[in-house]
This record gives structure tokens, sequence and C-alpha cells, in this order.
């Protein structure tokens, strides 16, 4: 199996070449790595054309005009050698810890009829050091059964960059959809799975996502637009087969109630830390730590934060590792 991976890069300069030294790390090598320059103002070029011209041509560097997450993976996948077999899209922030394509490839490898591979996922903050979550899925992942089912209460696959992907099954789907500014790897994995072809699951972390000031995930109203855009996608495209729209509705149901739920439960355990939201919450479901974990992160969580007191505000460095004044 040929491996592209594929690094949409934007104003990264302070991140990409330990990205693309993540990838130079690995025990299996990829057989290309494609950088993809999404119009960036920084020194992310200069950066990239340095490692390229160390690597004897297994970097490449690609430049576009600024199009969107989305716009620069549908570059790199269009652009990959004809000959790769599978293709990974790593943000160009986040790493894979060395074994990491090695096991995705076994497998997929091992499951000749997946379409995909995915890992779970660690956090790590803007200086490597790792983030302490529970657990990192943003919903429970499955063990088996109907993939296109279990996606519709949410994404349970961490980031695209623990995801290896065949080509042939890229290529028989729509590309990513460069209309939206997020989630949309989650409505590439629902296209994916409504073909019918099971997703292969690496029960271990194997990527690590970084998490820092500019993450388009923190974002909480983007999100949760784009996550309705998802569903609205899937409405128009099953109109006619009653079963499947109601399949559709209820995974909205579920998304919009965890959506509502997790904000209000955040507000809880911030601004009221004594209460039964508060510190007994320590002894809640590590599902609901990590949400509460994953949300901090966002700008208007953020915002909470700031207006807690400052002892409270210690507590949570110590429980989270994350600083939202920083």
């Amino acid at each position: 199996m040929r491996i592209s991976v594929v690094i949409p890069s934007y104003n990264r300069e302070t991140f990409v070449a330990r990205t693309i030294n993540s990838l130079l790390a690995q025990t299996r090598l990829p057989e290309e790595i494609l950088v993809v320059d999404d119009g960036s103002q920084d020194k992310t070029a200069s950066v990239i054309q340095a490692l390229a011209e160390r690597t004897g041509g297994r970097v490449r560097y690609r430049h576009r005009p600024n199009g969107g997450l989305s716009a620069a993976r549908n570059t790199g996948t269009e652009n990959a050698a004809p000959d790769s077999d599978a293709v990974l899209f790593l943000d160009s922030d986040d790493l894979l810890v060395p074994t990491a394509l090695a096991k995705l490839e076994q497998a997929l490898l091992a499951q000749p009829k997946a379409c995909l591979a995915f890992c779970r996922a660690r956090y790590i903050n803007a200086d490597d050091q790792p983030l302490i979550v529970p657990n990192t899925a943003l919903v429970d992942e499955p063990a088996n059964g109907d993939m296109w089912k279990h996606l519709l209460r949410g994404n349970c696959i961490r980031s695209a960059g623990g995801v290896l992907t065949r080509r042939d099954a890229l290529n028989a789907v729509e590309p990513f959809d460069e209309t939206m500014r997020s989630n949309e790897d989650w409505d590439m994995w629902l296209r994916l799975a409504q073909t019918g072809s099971p997703f292969a699951r690496v029960p271990e972390p194997l990527l690590l996502y970084r998490i820092h000031g500019d993450n388009m995930s923190g974002n909480r109203e983007v999100m949760r637009k784009t996550g309705l855009r998802v569903y609205e996608k899937q409405l128009e495209r099953f109109a006619g087969d009653a079963e499947r729209l109601a399949a559709i509705r209820a995974g909205r149901d579920v998304y919009l109630e965890r959506d509502s739920y997790d904000a209000h439960m955040v507000a809880q355990y911030m601004l009221a830390p004594t209460g039964e939201t508060g510190i007994s919450y320590d002894a809640a479901s590590q599902r609901k730590h990590r949400e509460i974990r994953t949300i901090i992160e966002r700008t208007g969580i953020a915002n909470l934060y700031r207006r807690t007191p400052m002892a409270w505000r210690l507590r949570l460095r110590v429980l989270f590792g994350i600083d939202p004044n920083a």
C-alpha cells in the first residue's frame, strides 16, 4: 500500500515543521508528504520548502490561493501521487505518534472491505505537553454495527489526522464540502459510511490533537451551525426514504440536546464550583468530563472563565491543563 499524507496549512509557521517531522519519524514512512499552503501570509512557505529540500522529494510543497480547509484538502487529493492507495489528511498543527501510519495501514489491510481506518486521539498544548483528558472522542466509539447511524449521533472521529482513507473510496464520493468552515470531515465520514463500507478502528490514541488559541473547533457558534448543516445535507440526500429520514431526525435531536446540555453544564461547573454540578462533578462519567474539557476551550466559555474567582481558575488549570487567558 502506498500512502500519501496531505497537510493543509494556513499561517502555521509555528507548528508545521513539528507536524512534518512527526511524519518523518514514522516507523512506516509515507511515500509522500504533500503540504498544501492555503495562501499563508507568514513564513509557512519558507519553513516547508527548507524541509522539502532536505528530504529528497518525500516532502512536496504546493501553494494555492486561500480557499479554506476543505479546498486545501481537495487540492491535496487531486495532486497526490496517482499511484497512492490511501490518503491521510493531517492538520498542520497536529502530530502522529511514531507507530501511527503502520497501525492504521495494518488495520486497513486486515479489513479489505473497509473504506478507512481511524484511531483515537490525545490532546496536547502549544508546547507539545499533554492535556489531561480521560477520553477524546466526542461520541462513544462504535465496536461494530451501522456506522452511518452511529455517526448521526455525532462525530466519533476526533480529527481527519487520525484517519487513513482508501483513495478509491475518496474518489467514489463527493470531495470535502468547500462551503463548510468546520464539520466538513464529519460530513465526509457520513457520506463514506452511507456507501455501506465498514470503518476499521484502531483503539489506540495515535493522533496528538493540539489545542491552542486558533483552533476552528474553538468557535462554538460556527461548529453548531455547520453541525446542523451536516444534518440538512443528509435530509436532502434521503428526501424520499422515510426510514432514513427518521434516523437522521433522531440523530439531530440527540445532537441538539447534547449541545444545549454541554453549554449548561459548563456554566454550572465553572460559575458554581461548590454546587451539585461543581466539585461533585469530578465523579461524573468520563464522557461528560471529556466533553466539558473540550468545550472549555471554546471562546464563549473562555469569557465565563475570566469571571470566575482566581482560585477556581487555578483549579481549572490543574484539572485540564489549559488557560484561556494565555
